[in-house]
């Protein structure tokens, strides 16, 4: 469950987002509750996808292809689910919500492992339809600016020699 909490903290752009479980007995001992300490740590901006090693795809082509797996993955806020307030009514002292905005990134500035993999895979899928049946799409490298909190992804891009059908 911890993995699941911190997946959706990544998809909304914190990336260095941790967290950590801890079962706690409601005090008649009626209830575990589980509380999850989250430190999301600061907000990182994707500010460029660059691939490297492509020809027969175009630098934008392959960008919107990750832009799609960005945009499929990450929580659209009007749909996001409803908070757990019988959960937080458990616990004793729990406190109201803030009313403070949520932070919401443009989905195209997130870095995910699992919607990179997925566009990657997109990504060979097009080669292999357009004949370079040796390609290879490594995994992204990120290249991060502290100070800034703004990320450079570099993406490997082998395209190997493209196969023709000259007759059947």
């Amino acid at each position: 469950m911890a993995a699941r909490v911190r997946s959706f903290y990544v998809l909304n752009g914190f990336f260095d987002a941790k967290v950590v479980p801890e079962e706690v007995w409601s005090p008649d001992r009626s209830r575990l509750v589980i509380i999850f300490d989250v430190d999301e740590g600061l907000p990182l901006r994707v500010v460029k996808v660059e691939f490297e090693g492509n020809h027969h795809f175009d630098d934008d082509f392959l960008v919107e292809r990750v832009h799609e797996s960005l945009r499929e993955a990450v929580p659209d806020p009007d749909e996001a689910a409803e908070t757990l307030d019988q959960g937080e009514l458990a616990l004793p002292g729990s406190e109201p919500h803030s009313t403070a905005a949520a932070y919401r990134p443009d989905p195209v500035t997130v870095f995910a492992e699992a919607p990179y993999k997925d566009a990657l895979a997109r990504i060979v899928d097009l080669y292999k339809a357009d004949g370079y049946l040796e390609v290879s799409v490594d995994l992204p490298r990120l290249e991060i600016d502290e100070r800034t909190r703004t990320a450079v992804v570099h993406v490997p891009v082998a395209e190997g020699p493209r196969t023709r059908v000259s007759g059947i």
